[in-house]
């Protein structure tokens, strides 16, 4: 019996390790260069921003068809080895776009791109959160997923201000230093153990059969059928998220219409990851002091920041662009843990997806209009409108699931 406990608490510790691999695989997963000078770099490519916003629009249209395939796989064959798959394929994302100068081209790199992303979207959620339960460990979720997001936001303005100093000597640079960073990134995933919970993914490893997926989806179905509060989360927060990134990448052209260098814009951006981290760190406290309305709260604020964005002012538009990531950064961790609570592991990476899934309709609805917009008028009109737009739509939101 003792000899048994010590395996199981050795097996536990195993899986705990996954945790603080994730924070570095997370750290480098997150470290792009080229997050920030994506949209620069099409420009001086020869694309407008009406295109900028079609090629967005091609990786949500694939992120929109892949997702929950993809998440299902991650379900039935294993989280790790999805993981490094997605992994090679951003590779080959920043070698097509290296050598892209036309918009089919682009397009080509915004689909692998997709692919790379539908992989580890929900994936890597799943893996850490049923490596915490394994261990019995997920009560504690919530912080973690709080520090990951704190390692996503410095990730992020480290790679953002690395990709401004690097674009003003090369745009080809910045690619480069990408595949190099997702490269080290598969150290740490190929040191993580997977998680022996799922009677599901072992059933499809030994049988491969096609009943096996569709009994899969088909208990994913009557999940969403019979949990509403599942279906409330997958509705709500994508939405929300939607908006700022629309802000965030076309932040980067709007602010060099300013005038602005890219080493500036960098700048700014990494100013806007460290208010994110310090959002994030304080994430859990806000979360426990306004409860249930924290989400609409970060809605409201949301909306109000991106339209005040339109106000033809540097200092003004810079503040509130902050502002807007600032509260954007609250919303992963708290989505995340409640989220994962609601499901099981057997089904967890796919219901995940489909959270992604949500995320990529609503950017096929908002980015390539907004690219549309901002081509015939400006950025000015278009935040104005996207600020009153998400306003309006989050007041829908309240008035349908407030009293839930």
């Amino acid at each position: 019996m003792k000899k048994s406990d010590t395996n199981i608490k050795t097996d536990s510790g195993n899986y705990m390790k996954n945790v603080t691999l994730d924070y570095f695989f997370s750290f480098l997963r997150n470290f792009g260069v080229s997050q920030a000078i994506w949209v620069l770099f099409m420009v001086y490519r020869g694309q407008n921003l009406m295109e900028v916003g079609i090629a967005e629009g091609v990786f949500h249209v694939t992120s929109l068809l892949c997702e929950v395939p993809s998440g299902a796989a991650a379900d039935l064959l294993g989280r790790k080895r999805v993981m490094i798959l997605g992994r090679i394929l951003s590779v080959l994302s920043s070698v097509c776009m290296l050598y892209a100068h036309s918009l089919p081209a682009f397009c080509g790199a915004f689909i692998l791109s997709a692919l790379s992303y539908n992989l580890l979207s929900g994936t890597e959620d799943a893996l850490v959160y049923d490596s915490m339960k394994v261990s019995g460990a997920e009560s504690r979720y919530i912080t973690v997923s709080s520090r990951l997001n704190i390692i996503i936001e410095i990730a992020q303005g480290a790679g953002t201000f690395l990709g401004g100093v690097l674009s003003d000597r090369s745009f080809v640079l910045c690619y480069l230093v990408d595949i190099l960073v997702v490269c080290l990134s598969l150290l740490p995933l190929l040191m993580m153990n997977e998680p022996s919970v799922q009677t599901e993914s072992e059933e499809a490893a030994t049988a491969g059969s096609a009943g096996t997926l569709k009994d899969h989806f088909r208990t994913v179905w009557q999940i969403l059928k019979e949990n509403p509060a599942v279906v409330r989360i997958l509705l709500y927060y994508p939405a929300v998220t939607s908006f700022d990134a629309v802000l965030f990448f076309y932040g980067q052209q709007y602010f060099a219409d300013f005038g602005l260098t890219r080493m500036q814009i960098s700048i700014l951006m990494v100013i806007s990851s460290a208010f994110s981290c310090l959002a994030a760190l304080f994430c859990t406290r806000i979360l426990n002091y306004f409860g249930e309305k924290t989400k609409y709260i970060i809605s409201v604020i949301m909306g109000l920041s991106i339209l005040s964005c339109a106000y033809p002012d540097l200092r003004s538009a810079a503040f509130f662009f902050i502002l807007a990531n600032a509260v954007n950064s609250l919303i992963y961790p708290i989505e995340s843990s409640s989220l994962n609570a609601l499901i099981p592991s057997a089904q967890r990476a796919t219901i995940i997806s489909v959270d992604s899934m949500c995320y990529s309709v609503s950017m096929i609805l908002f980015f390539p209009l907004c690219g549309v917009v901002a081509t015939y008028a400006d950025l000015h009109v278009t935040f104005a409108a996207l600020g009153i737009l998400q306003l309006c739509l989050m007041g829908l939101l309240l008035h349908r699931f407030i009293s839930a």
